[in-house]
Protein backbone atom coordinates (compact mmCIF):
# COMPACT_ATOMS: atom_id res chain seq x y z
CA UNK A 1 0.00 0.00 0.00
CA UNK A 2 2.83 2.55 0.82
CA UNK A 3 4.25 1.77 -2.84
CA UNK A 4 1.30 2.56 -4.30
CA UNK A 5 0.68 5.79 -2.51
CA UNK A 6 4.25 6.77 -3.25
CA UNK A 7 3.95 6.21 -6.92
CA UNK A 8 -0.02 8.12 -6.71
CA UNK A 9 1.78 10.77 -4.88
CA UNK A 10 4.94 11.62 -7.38
CA UNK A 11 2.42 11.50 -10.16
CA UNK A 12 0.22 13.82 -8.74
CA UNK A 13 2.99 16.04 -7.63
CA UNK A 14 4.69 15.95 -10.88
CA UNK A 15 1.08 16.46 -13.13
CA UNK A 16 0.48 19.75 -10.74
CA UNK A 17 4.26 21.11 -10.82
CA UNK A 18 4.90 20.71 -14.35
CA UNK A 19 0.86 21.60 -15.30
CA UNK A 20 0.07 24.28 -13.18
CA UNK A 21 3.23 25.35 -11.80
CA UNK A 22 5.39 24.96 -15.29
CA UNK A 23 7.92 23.52 -13.09
CA UNK A 24 9.87 20.03 -14.05
CA UNK A 25 10.64 18.21 -11.13
CA UNK A 26 13.29 15.48 -10.37
CA UNK A 27 12.52 12.98 -7.66
CA UNK A 28 15.53 12.56 -4.91
CA UNK A 29 15.09 8.51 -5.30
CA UNK A 30 17.67 7.99 -2.08
CA UNK A 31 15.85 10.65 0.05
CA UNK A 32 15.65 8.86 3.57
CA UNK A 33 14.14 10.00 7.13
CA UNK A 34 17.76 10.92 8.33
CA UNK A 35 17.39 13.36 5.38
CA UNK A 36 14.64 15.61 6.65
CA UNK A 37 16.67 16.70 9.68
CA UNK A 38 18.95 18.44 6.73
CA UNK A 39 16.33 19.93 4.98
CA UNK A 40 15.03 21.19 7.84
CA UNK A 41 18.06 22.85 9.59
CA UNK A 42 18.30 26.45 10.13
CA UNK A 43 15.71 26.99 7.30
CA UNK A 44 13.35 29.32 7.47
CA UNK A 45 10.55 27.48 5.69
CA UNK A 46 6.98 27.66 4.53
CA UNK A 47 5.31 24.44 5.49
CA UNK A 48 1.53 23.66 4.95
CA UNK A 49 -0.77 20.19 5.03
CA UNK A 50 -3.78 18.74 4.38
CA UNK A 51 -5.84 15.95 5.77
CA UNK A 52 -7.03 13.38 3.79
CA UNK A 53 -10.22 11.22 5.58
CA UNK A 54 -12.05 7.87 4.19
CA UNK A 55 -10.90 4.25 5.18
CA UNK A 56 -7.57 5.74 5.95
CA UNK A 57 -6.56 9.03 7.39
CA UNK A 58 -3.99 10.72 4.99
CA UNK A 59 -2.05 14.06 6.32
CA UNK A 60 0.49 15.26 3.29
CA UNK A 61 2.85 18.00 4.06
CA UNK A 62 4.76 20.47 2.12
CA UNK A 63 7.74 22.54 3.12
CA UNK A 64 9.38 24.64 0.77
CA UNK A 65 11.60 27.93 1.27
CA UNK A 66 9.86 30.88 0.53
CA UNK A 67 12.41 31.92 -2.09
CA UNK A 68 11.62 28.73 -4.15
CA UNK A 69 7.71 29.41 -3.68
CA UNK A 70 7.75 33.15 -4.46
CA UNK A 71 9.84 31.42 -8.20
CA UNK A 72 6.60 28.42 -8.11
CA UNK A 73 4.04 31.38 -7.52
CA UNK A 74 5.27 33.81 -10.07
CA UNK A 75 4.76 30.84 -12.61
CA UNK A 76 1.30 29.56 -11.05
CA UNK A 77 0.39 33.15 -10.81
CA UNK A 78 1.72 35.30 -13.62
CA UNK A 79 2.00 38.00 -11.71
CA UNK A 80 5.56 39.81 -10.54
CA UNK A 81 7.18 39.80 -7.87
CA UNK A 82 5.61 43.49 -6.16
CA UNK A 83 1.67 42.27 -7.64
CA UNK A 84 2.17 39.05 -5.58
CA UNK A 85 1.17 38.68 -2.07
CA UNK A 86 0.51 35.00 -0.97
CA UNK A 87 3.22 32.30 -1.40
CA UNK A 88 1.54 30.41 1.40
CA UNK A 89 -2.02 30.54 -0.75
CA UNK A 90 0.12 29.09 -3.44
CA UNK A 91 1.40 26.32 -1.65
CA UNK A 92 -2.05 25.41 -0.16
CA UNK A 93 -3.05 25.48 -3.46
CA UNK A 94 -0.44 22.86 -4.63
CA UNK A 95 -1.31 20.96 -2.02
CA UNK A 96 -5.13 20.91 -2.61
CA UNK A 97 -4.90 20.14 -5.93
CA UNK A 98 -2.37 17.32 -5.55
CA UNK A 99 -4.16 15.80 -2.49
CA UNK A 100 -8.16 15.99 -4.71
CA UNK A 101 -5.52 13.95 -7.59
CA UNK A 102 -4.75 11.48 -4.71
CA UNK A 103 -8.32 10.99 -3.12
CA UNK A 104 -9.27 10.09 -6.76
CA UNK A 105 -6.99 7.39 -7.28
CA UNK A 106 -6.35 5.79 -3.86
CA UNK A 107 -9.47 6.51 -1.44
CA UNK A 108 -12.60 4.04 -2.06
CA UNK A 109 -14.98 5.25 -0.17
CA UNK A 110 -17.67 7.82 -1.26
CA UNK A 111 -17.83 9.63 1.81
CA UNK A 112 -13.67 10.50 1.20
CA UNK A 113 -13.09 14.01 2.43
CA UNK A 114 -10.42 16.70 1.65
CA UNK A 115 -10.27 19.21 3.86
CA UNK A 116 -8.72 22.76 3.53
CA UNK A 117 -5.39 23.01 3.48
CA UNK A 118 -3.24 24.88 6.39
CA UNK A 119 -0.29 26.83 7.00
CA UNK A 120 1.37 24.38 9.84
CA UNK A 121 4.94 24.87 11.82
CA UNK A 122 7.87 22.59 11.62
CA UNK A 123 7.03 21.13 15.14
CA UNK A 124 3.68 20.11 13.39
CA UNK A 125 5.57 17.96 10.76
CA UNK A 126 8.48 16.64 13.24
CA UNK A 127 5.43 15.38 15.21
CA UNK A 128 3.50 13.81 12.33
CA UNK A 129 7.04 11.89 11.48
CA UNK A 130 7.53 10.83 14.88
CA UNK A 131 4.22 8.90 15.32
CA UNK A 132 5.01 5.56 15.34
CA UNK A 133 0.89 4.50 14.12
CA UNK A 134 1.78 5.69 10.60
CA UNK A 135 3.47 5.00 7.40
CA UNK A 136 5.90 7.40 6.04
CA UNK A 137 6.12 8.91 2.52
CA UNK A 138 8.96 10.89 1.66
CA UNK A 139 9.33 12.59 -1.05
CA UNK A 140 11.90 15.38 -1.89
CA UNK A 141 11.59 17.21 -5.59
CA UNK A 142 14.17 18.98 -6.81
CA UNK A 143 12.99 21.57 -9.19
CA UNK A 144 15.06 24.11 -11.08
CA UNK A 145 14.79 27.07 -8.29
CA UNK A 146 15.35 25.20 -4.98
CA UNK A 147 13.80 21.71 -3.49
CA UNK A 148 10.54 20.81 -2.39
CA UNK A 149 9.49 18.00 0.59
CA UNK A 150 6.47 15.96 0.97
CA UNK A 151 5.93 13.95 3.72
CA UNK A 152 2.88 11.65 3.20
CA UNK A 153 1.77 10.26 7.10
CA UNK A 154 -1.10 7.27 6.64
CA UNK A 155 -2.96 6.10 9.19
CA UNK A 156 -4.86 2.72 8.53
CA UNK A 157 -7.97 2.11 10.70
CA UNK A 158 -8.19 0.41 14.01
CA UNK A 159 -8.96 -3.36 12.89
CA UNK A 160 -11.86 -3.67 15.67
CA UNK A 161 -11.95 -7.42 17.43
Amino acid sequence: MEMKLKTLMKDSISEVLSGMFFSPVEFSEDFTAEGINDFLKNRNLVIARILVEGESLLEIYAAVLPETMEELTLNFTGKSIAEMSDIEGSLMEMLNMAGGEIVADFFESPETRLHIPEICSESDLLDSLSDKNTEKILIKCNLIDGELLFVGSLRKPEIER
